[in-house]
């Protein structure tokens, strides 16, 4: 796929749609007591840390957020990663009882 110059999404439209994201996973949660956030290597990490931040924000709370490296666990994992690079998972809270997002970027 070439590269290209256009711009899909302006910073302001970026904001917005991360706003949107954070409204509807504290509504979906019913609120961010008991909500934590983990990103899948490595395109989802800045997502999640994004929409801690906006829901932290709405919710003014601190949003918990780990990261999870998933390189093993993809289906094609024996086709598309001969030398696979393991990176690490944090997620240095407790996860029982929680509602957890998983956030990547597909």
């Amino acid at each position: 796929m070439p590269l290209t110059d256009d711009i899909l999404l302006d910073a302001e439209t970026v904001e917005r749609v991360v706003h949107r994201m954070a409204s509807e996973v504290v509504e979906a949660s019913k609120g961010a007591a008991s909500l934590s956030l983990v990103g899948i290597r490595r395109g989802g990490v800045p997502i999640s840390e994004k929409l801690a931040e906006e829901i932290g924000r709405l919710e003014r709370r601190t949003v918990e957020v780990g990261t999870v490296d998933i390189a093993l666990y993809r289906d094609d994992a024996a086709t598309a990663l001969p030398d696979p690079k393991i990176g690490p998972s944090h997620i240095d809270f407790d996860v029982n009882g929680r509602d957890v997002v998983l956030v990547d970027d597909v």
